[in-house]
């Protein structure tokens, strides 16, 4: 027995005696161990890929919903206007425009048909752009729906044109994206709310909109039923809006307008004075004015609208 093995076998008699087993060398890891050890690392890999790609996309898209319609707001505040429709009186209307082209602004009908009145009577008609107090175009032309009137809730479209060109222009929604409305889609609008707001929310010399976002609640024909893509014009949301705000572009998050607010569901309710007294009129009846209804379902006239409007 050489030298080497009288050693190992000395080791193996005290081991024995203390009750220990002899250390052995590991065996090398199977075939089977190996794959499964690289697939398990190839698929953390993925993960990590598809995390991080996630992350990514979702910063190249401008975060979530809200922070994308705040971007676009930020981004077309220029293509919005407000409009200012004066007698030699002083009396007058007013209203939200924004530009679907370099000389024609969007609004709804029942704007312009107020405005087209108060040209008839000699007054002046502006379209002041928002944020920017030193510029404003005349109003030369206007056009509205050729079946505004046919329905309380429809057809309440109309285009101005001006004399000059629009610093920016708001993109409108295509046919596939028209299609992709329905409850819950986000949206917002941005325009001049003014009745019963103090101080009307407007600077009238240098006015400055106001944004609101929210979501789709329904998508119907005129007569509130499911009707179908084509006549399934009328957009119901619930984005916060009082009499001034009609004309206001409504876009996605992707910039695109898809619809302009036309109407809100309103309530009455009585005039008071600083110590809660109503007020009378003159015949002696509680003086009554509107307010926004609390279910906060409002409307808005589909896009597409707009292209039957010849001007």
């Amino acid at each position: 027995m050489s030298r080497i093995d009288e050693l190992r076998s000395r080791d193996e008699r005290q081991a024995a005696r203390l009750g220990l087993e002899r250390p052995t060398a590991a065996p090398p890891p199977s075939r089977k161990g190996r794959r499964v050890a690289l697939s398990l690392a190839v698929f953390i890999l993925l993960a990590v890929a598809v995390v991080l790609g996630y992350i990514y996309l979702k910063r190249q898209a401008g975060g979530d919903a809200d922070e994308r319609l705040a971007r676009v707001a930020e981004d077309r505040a220029a293509a919005v206007a407000y409009v200012v429709a004066a007698l030699p009186d002083g009396k007058g209307t007013s209203g939200t425009a924004w530009a679907v082209a370099d000389d024609l602004y969007a609004t709804n009908a029942h704007v312009v048909a107020a405005v087209a009145q108060i040209i008839k009577a000699g007054g002046q008609v502006q379209i002041r752009v928002n944020r920017k107090p030193n510029l404003r175009f005349d109003v030369v032309g206007a056009g509205i729906h050729p079946r505004y009137g046919d329905d309380p809730l429809g057809y309440d479209v109309g285009l101005l044109r001006i004399d000059g060109k629009a610093p920016a222009v708001f993109p409108v929604a295509s046919t596939a994206e028209l299609n992709r409305l329905a409850s819950g889609y986000r949206i917002a609008y941005l325009g001049f709310p003014s009745e019963n707001l103090f101080g009307s929310n407007v600077n009238v010399d240098e006015p400055i909109a106001t944004m609101q976002s929210g979501i789709v609640t329904a998508v119907s024909d005129f007569a509130l039923k499911d009707s179908g893509f084509a006549k399934n014009q009328l957009v119901r949301h619930n984005l916060a809006a009082v009499g001034g705000a009609s004309g206001s572009p409504v876009f996605n998050a992707d910039g695109k307008v898809v619809a302009i607010l036309n109407a809100v569901n309103v309530t009455t309710q009585v005039v008071t004075d600083e110590k809660g007294k109503p007020i009378l009129d003159d015949e002696g009846k509680p003086k009554l004015r509107r307010a926004p209804s609390a279910a906060q379902i409002n409307f808005a006239q589909r896009i597409d609208l707009l292209q039957d409007i010849e001007l």
